[in-house]
């Protein structure tokens, strides 16, 4: 241990690579990056009872709890005790800003204090860069795989075969591009793909769409959804075609991607409806473009056979490219910043950018909610520990009213995955 912070010990290196080396939160921390914040960092020593934090404070640090217990109080007086064994202590206790929850401590504790300022700074920069295109590591079996070798230098060359955009979905977007269109016109354009023009009909009669009365022509379908949400819609029911393959491994693959994608979709139109800024046609159809990055991988895993012995690998693989293919290929489709941010941060937890919730906040509690029952496995942070969830109308309420209002939600999530499926 070196010299004081304000009373408190400042670790050295070694010991801080040791401490950090427990916690999931900094498992892609390389040497260099712990370097940088360790002039940033304390270790705390308190005595039982003392308060770590007061409700709704606005503490400019992040604590990580490494031995003792913690009690935390909301303000709907809820209670629960915090121990280095359980799995949230993996993450900054009562991390939001303002603070959640009072946090004092049970025992005798000793915590990990950072200046969240420095922390959201190098933790944001290594979560978008934990795949390295120029030198790939070697820290798992995954990285010496020959398709991320193939990925890295297609990426770098500007080689990787990106799929285009449905041609109905170029025409109709060309066409709204004209202020003056008309409706029939857009019509026409819809019609003129069968296949499409049925499934939107059928959509405009679900009870999702407001369908209190049939209908039974594209016309008539549009001006109950409005041009657009029509738009959105035929871009949505196209996106399905892509999602295709001889090769069992990979038709298998892009099945499961498309159905995480409606189901990550629907609860995301779900969130934005209940947030007065966003758009939830919108954000229906960010829900379905953020994993099209899939598709070119997958296409390239297709001479990769031995992938089908060693799933883990491509799932790995997949977590750590699609983001960054799926911003390709949208800037590719010319598609507003709303969707390339989204896709390249869907699953990038403590994420907090300036103003109020967006897209992209939507879609982190969207994968949040998703995945809340296997927290364990996937190393998720709580639902109310995210500034996603504070930035949205659900930062109102509490964690388990906002869980509340989605589980009650289940039966139009199902629905919309039926009409897109």
């Amino acid at each position: 241990m070196s010299g004081k912070i304000g009373g408190d010990i400042a670790p050295r290196t070694g010991t801080l690579v040791r401490l950090l080396s427990e916690l999931s939160f900094f498992k892609h921390w390389q040497l260099e990056d712990i370097r940088a914040v360790e002039k940033h960092t304390a270790l705390l020593e308190l005595k039982a009872e003392s308060t770590l934090l007061e409700l709704s404070s606005l503490s400019p640090f992040s604590f990580f709890l490494l031995k003792g217990e913690l009690g935390l109080v909301n303000v709907q007086t809820e209670r629960r005790v915090l121990t280095p064994s359980d799995f949230d202590a993996n993450f900054p206790v009562a991390n939001l800003r303002p603070c959640l929850y009072e946090v004092s401590c049970l025992t005798d504790c000793t915590l990990l204090r950072f200046e969240s300022a420095q922390l959201r700074r190098f933790g944001n920069q290594l979560k978008s860069a934990r795949f390295q295109l120029a030198s790939y590591s070697s820290g798992g079996t995954w990285t010496q795989h020959p398709l991320v070798a193939e990925l890295s230098k297609r990426i770098a060359e500007k080689k990787l075969p990106l799929p285009s955009m449905p041609g109905i979905t170029v025409r109709v977007r060309n066409a709204m591009a004209d202020k003056d269109i008309a409706m029939e016109t857009v019509a026409k354009i819809i019609v003129a793909d069968p296949a499409i023009a049925a499934r939107m009909v059928k959509l405009s009669n679900s009870a999702v769409f407001g369908g209190a009365s049939a209908c039974d022509s594209v016309q008539v379908a549009m001006v109950r959804l409005g041009i657009e949400r029509s738009s959105n819609l035929v871009a949505a029911i196209a996106l399905k075609g892509l999602f295709v393959s001889k090769v069992k491994l990979v038709k298998q693959r892009l099945l499961t991607n498309w159905q995480h994608s409606i189901q990550i979709a629907a609860m995301s139109a779900i969130l934005a409806k209940l947030t007065p800024q966003l758009d939830e046609d919108r954000a229906l159809l960010i829900g379905l473009l953020h994993e099209i990055g899939a598709i070119p991988i997958l296409q390239l895993a297709e001479a990769y056979p031995d992938l089908e012995q060693t799933p883990g690998i491509l799932d790995e693989i997949l977590a750590v490219m699609v983001p960054r293919v799926s911003g390709m290929i949208l800037d590719q489709w010319a598609f507003h910043a709303d969707f390339k941010d989204a896709a390249e941060n869907a699953t990038n937890w403590y994420r907090d950018d300036q103003g109020g919730g967006n897209y992209t906040d939507a879609l982190v509690i969207a994968h949040l909610h998703a995945l809340v029952s296997k927290r364990e496995i996937h190393e998720l942070p709580r639902l109310d520990e995210t500034p996603a969830f504070q930035k949205l109308t659900l930062g109102s309420l509490s964690a388990k009213l906002s869980l509340l209002v989605l589980d009650e939600s289940r039966i139009r999530i199902r629905e919309l995955q039926t009409l897109l499926g």
